[in-house]
């Protein structure tokens, strides 16, 4: 037998599954945002090293210019490309580095906090079930007190 408060506990049981679902949601989606900020870590390393080689580049074509216009014996533009080439290895080497300890540091952070999120979903489930448990065995026993309520005109 249902009484007239069947439909208000059905409602109410709606409603905390809906509030689990958008906790979900929420977190998912901060999980997303922590992967995508992973992969604009990524972005922004290939794009450094991009830049690094332009700027290689760029350097090498000004030297073969400033070489064009002067004298032949003016300087040792051999030496010159050779140590330019030294520094800039030695930048792409340290960077390398450093965006490798970035990355590493980016990924272990993303671990831990997989698993502190998937920790935080399993309480909430645990902590919803038993709500729920405990909310539909008030039900129960709001039914079985019901069921004992004389009802006038009968």
């Amino acid at each position: 037998m249902t009484n007239a408060f069947t439909p208000l506990f059905e409602l109410q049981r709606t409603m905390i599954d809906q509030n689990r679902q958008a906790l979900h949601e929420g977190v998912n989606a901060q999980q997303s945002a922590v992967e995508a900020i992973t992969e604009g870590v990524e972005g922004q390393r290939t794009l450094a090293e991009r830049n690094v080689e332009l700027s290689r580049s760029a350097t090498h074509a000004y030297i073969d210019a400033v070489e064009d216009v002067v004298p032949e014996d003016a300087a040792e533009f051999e030496e010159i490309r050779a140590a330019l080439d030294e520094g800039f290895d030695a930048f792409e080497e340290s960077q390398a580095e450093a965006w490798e300890a970035l990355g590493d540091a980016v990924e272990e952070s993303n671990v831990a906090y997989e698993e502190l999120t998937d920790s935080y979903l399993e309480a909430v489930d645990s902590s919803f079930d038993a709500f729920l448990e405990s909310h539909e065995q008030v039900e129960e026993n709001f039914d079985a007190a019901a069921e004992n309520i004389p009802v006038e005109g009968q």
